[in-house]
């Protein structure tokens, strides 16, 4: 199967989502799997990170499959390869992510002001993203394949 008839099944597959699921949110923008340029939820702004967070975890329960996250700076992004189609949602990780430290590590840095180097000590730390990306029930389903398409000229 060719790239192409991937991304055709995969927005099948999406359109398809968007008509049953009415809860699932319409994307900001979109493109092609192998272009690296993803359909995105670009969920930034509004009332506050509790919103963020449950349409974030609304969004990621409305499409079956396996999801990956990405820690990118201070953005969180969860994608999905949806038959050929990516799907990603970008938000503020720390509107979906708890900061824990989980220890200090000592590191050499220079001090602009005195120009000496010092050794301080830092917070290490790791971004626990909770059950977020874990479907919903054990064993969650999959989407089967969509059935092709029929085009009359």
């Amino acid at each position: 199967m060719s790239a192409r008839d991937e991304y055709i099944n995969g927005l099948r597959a999406f359109a398809n989502l968007l008509e049953n699921v009415p809860e699932l949110e319409i994307p900001t923008h979109g493109g092609q799997a192998d272009s690296g340029d993803a359909i995105q939820w670009l969920l930034f702004g509004g009332p506050g990170t509790e919103e963020q967070k449950t349409r974030t975890a609304s969004i990621i329960r409305s499409i079956p499959g396996k999801w990956a996250k990405r820690d990118t700076g201070d953005l969180f992004r969860a994608h999905i390869d949806l038959f050929g189609l990516a799907l990603e949602i970008v938000v503020s990780r720390d509107a979906v992510c708890e900061r824990k430290v989980v220890g200090t590590r000592k590191v050499i840095k220079q001090i602009p002001v005195k120009h000496e180097t010092v050794e301080i000590e830092e917070d290490v730390v790791e971004w626990d993203c909770g059950s977020l990306l874990k479907p919903i029930g054990a064993g969650a389903a999959e989407l089967p394949a969509p059935a092709p398409l029929a085009v009359t000229r």
